[in-house]
């Protein structure tokens, strides 16, 4: 699941993809909804090719520069 507007927080920004919750440094675990943190990032996320921002696994253009990513 990830969070309403499709937008994939950064592992830096430290919110969970599925709820938007703050959660620390160090979790493994949402503390508000349960989500797998890193499960979900190795699972349903990469990095852009030419900004590396964050974005979905598998897109074909990346939603923050617009580069066309490579398969």
């Amino acid at each position: 699941n990830i969070a309403e507007g499709n937008h994939i927080p950064s592992r830096d920004e430290r919110k969970c993809p599925s709820c938007m919750n703050e959660y620390e440094e160090d979790a493994v675990f949402c503390g508000n909804c349960g989500q797998n943190i890193k499960e979900f990032y190795e699972a349903e996320v990469e990095t852009c090719s030419v900004c590396e921002s964050t974005m979905k696994k598998g897109s074909n253009y990346c939603g923050i520069c617009g580069s066309k990513q490579i398969q």
